[in-house]
C-alpha cells in the first residue's frame, strides 16, 4: 500500500468495499419488503448481511478518520519531542551549572 500524502487521494479498494457494504445493507432492508413472514430463514440470513455492511461502514469511517488525523498527531508528537529534547539540553544543563556552582 502506498503512503498517503494528501487527503484528496482516493483509495479505490476502499470504495469497492464501501460499494459492497452498500449492497449488503440494501439487501437487508429490502428483505422486509420482498419476503413474506413464512420465509423467516431468508430474513435472518439477510439481516446478517446488513449487520456486516454496517460494521464495514464503521470500520471504513474509522480508517478514514485515522488517515486524516495521522499526519496531525505525528507532527504534534514530533514537535513535542523536539521541544522537550531542546529544553533538556539547554535549560536543564543551565540549572545543573547553577546548582554545582
Amino acid at each position: 500500500m502506498q503512503p498517503i500524502t494528501t487527503s484528496k487521494e482516493r483509495i479505490y479498494g476502499l470504495d469497492l468495499v464501501r460499494a459492497i457494504a452498500i449492497l449488503l445493507i440494501l439487501s437487508s432492508h429490502s428483505t422486509i419488503l420482498i419476503f413474506q413472514d413464512s420465509e423467516l430463514k431468508s430474513i435472518k440470513f439477510n439481516q446478517f448481511f446488513g449487520t456486516v455492511g454496517v460494521n464495514v461502514f464503521f470500520v471504513l469511517s474509522g480508517f478514514n478518520k485515522f488517515l486524516i488525523l495521522l499526519s496531525y498527531w505525528v507532527l504534534s508528537f514530533m514537535l513535542a519531542y523536539l521541544m522537550f529534547n531542546y529544553l533538556e539540553k539547554t535549560i536543564l544543563k543551565f540549572r545543573d551549572r547553577n546548582i554545582n556552582a
